[in-house]
């Protein structure tokens, strides 16, 4: 499960919410570790080399140094390892797997077969053929339920006595738990409801600080809605789109496993920011006077962000083509949900339930912009096509100069492929900072910084907002009963979402 490029969107909206772990770090004592088995066995499986997959012995034991690595050599919890290894996937899910693993074997054998055909057809004609690749090792064995799982399983069992049996102080006073393929659900989930469990019992000790590791960017959205202060997120380092094409032109190898940077996002920060952007933008659509500004909840805020993140991005949920976070979509959602707060008086989520009355507010001024923003995408789109087919034909210009021997350097055409990433003509974010009055006023008195994007589209929505009220009298009248409304919907919704806080939540 994933939100494309949410991890990206968040470093660059609040870059002090994480930093690059090197020997100087400082890291806080962690007292929990778990750990997204599924991520990590995905790149454990594949080479530094060619990314042709290795051998079932070469994966696993490549998955033990990586643990050692990562538990005694970086983390060091003093209490617990959790390890959580992905099961059965939600039904909402099943068929996206199933496709992708479908389609994953099906391309194999493809390849494989055109290979054959051109090393036949090379021999006949009497060519030499290049050594052939060890046979590439089927990835889809990482899935619950194979031989491959039930061994893993036992593995993982094995290395947690051996390294308990070893008498090294570090492993005297942990405890290590493995949840493996055979208990259903995603990993991410497994390790969020061992967490809810573990604060509910009643010897619970609350200053207990959490370290999360696993490459999904939902763990960060999992983890807030934790609601927990003392929750770390750690995952590998992503260099940017530029960068790594930069060093394959350049001919330099792929960092292995072992020597790949890792991140540290503190997510208890990640939220005072989220809560600080929210209040900002509030008091200018609001004002710091108004009803809105003084009565909003920054713990419902966040959960009304995480609910809006969902729209960009799920693997549970059909994603919307209208949104994407690259072209600005959950920058326009969060402005506009917060321009709409007034109207709709209450939140989009309660106690774990979605409030259908007030989603489908959002949803009604969403509608009246969906064609101007799918006229947009379009419009991006085709600019970015003529955009890369200039840069191509300057390219092979330049190719045919330097061949002459009167052509430019590769260097006076680089600035075509390091060129910004796109955005949206519509949700067009600039890298401005939040006014000085509105740092003044947040509550958590820390230095941050926000996109400033254009009101236009916030200023649609209103307009729309408007449109809808005179169109449907009384449709958007939420000043009765909040409370009950939001009781009598989460009743309705129960039955379809009462499995949150089972033991079996858990799939890569």
């Amino acid at each position: 499960m994933g939100v494309p490029k949410f991890y990206r969107w968040l470093s660059e909206r609040y870059p002090a919410i994480n930093c690059v772990i090197s020997d100087l770090t400082l890291l806080p004592e962690f007292d929990h570790l778990y750990l997204d088995m599924n991520g990590i066995l995905h790149g454990c499986s594949y080479n530094s080399d060619d990314g042709r997959g290795r051998s079932e012995r070469d994966c696993v034991l490549a998955l033990f140094r990586y643990l050692d690595r990562l538990i005694s050599g970086i983390v060091k919890p003093k209490r617990l390892l959790y390890l959580a290894l992905d099961g059965v996937a939600p039904r909402a899910k099943m068929n996206q797997q199933r496709g992708r693993r479908f389609c994953s074997a099906r391309d194999a054998a493809l390849k494989a077969k055109v290979e054959a055909e051109i090393r036949g057809e090379r021999s006949r004609m009497g060519m030499s053929n290049p050594a052939q690749k060890a046979e590439r090792w089927d990835h889809n064995v990482i899935t619950p339920g194979t031989a491959f799982q039930v061994k893993l399983a036992q593995f993982f069992r094995q290395w947690a006595r051996e390294r308990l049996d070893s008498g090294e102080a570090f492993y005297k006073h942990l405890t290590v738990v493995v949840s493996d393929s055979s208990v259903p659900g995603e990993g991410e989930h497994k390790i969020m409801n061992y967490i809810r469990r573990r604060r509910a019992d009643d010897g619970y000790d609350p200053s207990t600080v959490h370290c999360i590791a696993g490459q999904d960017a939902d763990l960060l959205l999992l983890s807030l809605a934790l609601h927990d202060p003392r929750v770390f997120v750690l995952r590998e380092h992503v260099a940017k789109r530029r960068k790594r094409n930069k060093k394959r032109s350049s001919g330099e190898e792929k960092l292995s496993l072992m020597e790949t940077p890792l991140d540290i996002v503190d997510v208890g920060r990640l939220r005072q920011y989220l809560v600080a952007d929210a209040m900002c933008q509030l008091s200018r659509y609001h004002g710091t006077h108004s009803a809105t500004f003084q009565t909003a909840n920054g713990e419902r805020l966040v959960d009304d962000f995480i609910f809006i993140s969902f729209l960009v991005g799920n693997d549970f949920l059909p994603s919307l083509p209208c949104l994407e976070i690259g072209t600005g979509g959950l920058d326009l959602m969060f402005k506009m949900y917060l321009a709409m707060r007034p109207k709709i008086s209450r939140y989009l989520c309660a106690n774990g339930f979605v409030d259908l009355r007030a989603a489908r507010s959002v949803f009604a001024v969403l509608m009246r912009l969906e064609d101007e923003l799918l006229r947009n995408k379009a419009k991006d789109e085709r600019m970015r096509a003529e955009r890369e087919e200039k840069k191509q034909e300057e390219e092979a210009d330049a190719a045919r100069e330097r061949k002459k021997g009167a052509g430019p350097s590769p260097a006076q055409f680089s600035a075509h492929s390091r060129g910004a990433d796109d955005k949206g003509s519509l949700l067009k974010v600039s890298d401005s900072a939040v006014g000085e009055e509105a740092k003044d006023g947040s509550e958590t008195g820390m230095d941050w910084a926000t996109y400033d994007q254009p009101d236009d589209t916030v200023d649609d929505a209103s307009q729309a907002i408007r449109d809808l009220e005179d169109e449907e009298d009384g449709a958007m009248d939420y000043n009765e009963d909040a409370d009950d409304d939001a009781d009598d919907d989460a009743e309705e919704e129960g039955e379809e979402d009462n499995d949150d806080d089972d033991d079996d939540d858990d799939d890569d």
